[in-house]
C-alpha cells in the first residue's frame, strides 16, 4: 500500500509539471511542485534517537520560472534544536571541494552567488585548491549561519525559504558564473541518481560545514574525523 501510494503521488508530479512546461523547456518553464520526503533515517544516526522521531516528515513547495526557482522546506516532528542544511545532488560531481558527499556529486541547495561565503565555511583542506587559494576556508569549526541551513525549535519544526540563480528542475549548477572557466553540471534526476534533495542533521556539532557536509579534519590525513551528518530526508524528481 505504501508502494502504491508513493508511486501515486509521483505520477500526481509529473502531471503538474506536464501541464506547465507545453511548448517550452522544462527548465525555463513555469511550473510549482509539492515534493513529499521520503523519511530515510537510520536508526544509528539519527542523533540516538531515531525510535523517537518515528513521525518525523519533510515537504518541499518548489516554484520554477524564467531560469530561477523559490523554494521552501519545512520539516516536522523531527529532533528539536539542532541545526539542520539541504544538498542538492548532481548528476556529476562538483568542481569545488574534494571529500565527502562533495566526491560523490553534492552541494549546499544555494544560488552560485553563495559560493564564496560557503567556501569560507568550509575546511580548508576540503577545498578544490584549484578553485581556492589557501586559507579560504576554515578549520572545521563551520557555522550555523549558513544560506542553506536552518534551526528546528523547540518541538521539532522548522523551515528554509531559499531563492536559486538557476533551476532546480532538470536544470543545472552555472559554475561558470562563479569562474567562468568552469562547466556547468546538470542537477541529478531518477533513476540516474538516488537522490535530488537531501536533508541532513548536525546533531554532533550544530553547525553546517559549508560546502561539504563533514567538518572537523584529521591534521595528518586531512580527512574529515566524522561526518557530522546525519542522513533524515531525501527527495528524487
Amino acid at each position: 500500500m505504501t508502494t502504491l501510494f508513493r508511486q501515486t503521488r509521483l505520477v500526481v508530479g509529473y502531471l503538474v509539471v506536464s501541464l506547465c512546461v507545453v511548448g517550452v523547456s522544462t527548465a525555463q518553464a513555469q511550473m510549482k511542485i509539492v515534493a513529499e520526503f521520503e523519511n530515510v533515517v537510520a536508526e544509528e544516526t539519527a542523533c540516538g534517537l531515531s525510535s523517537a522521531w518515528s513521525h518525523s516528515s519533510a515537504k518541499a513547495n518548489i516554484r520554477q520560472r524564467d531560469g530561477k526557482t523559490k523554494i521552501t522546506i519545512k520539516v516536522r516532528n523531527t529532533v528539536p534544536d539542532v541545526f539542520w542544511t539541504v544538498w542538492i545532488r548532481l548528476a556529476g560531481t562538483t568542481p569545488l571541494a574534494v571529500s565527502g558527499m562533495a566526491q560523490m556529486g553534492a552541494i549546499p541547495l544555494a544560488p552560485v552567488s553563495a559560493i564564496r561565503d560557503l567556501a569560507q565555511a568550509t575546511p580548508d583542506g576540503n577545498l578544490e585548491r584549484d578553485i581556492f587559494a589557501l586559507g579560504v576556508g576554515d578549520d572545521g569549526t563551520g557555522s550555523d549561519n549558513l544560506i542553506n541551513g536552518f534551526f528546528t525549535d523547540s518541538i521539532g519544526n522548522g523551515r528554509l525559504k531559499i531563492g536559486l540563480d538557476y533551476p532546480l528542475i532538470k536544470g543545472a549548477i552555472p559554475f561558470h558564473l562563479f569562474q567562468e572557466d568552469l562547466n556547468p553540471v546538470a542537477i541529478g534526476t531518477d533513476p540516474v541518481v538516488p537522490f535530488t534533495l537531501r536533508i541532513v542533521s548536525h546533531c554532533e556539532d550544530n553547525a553546517g560545514h559549508g560546502l561539504v557536509p563533514g567538518g572537523q579534519l584529521d591534521p595528518e590525513t586531512e580527512k574529515p574525523l566524522s561526518t557530522n551528518h546525519e542522513i533524515w530526508f531525501e527527495w528524487n524528481f
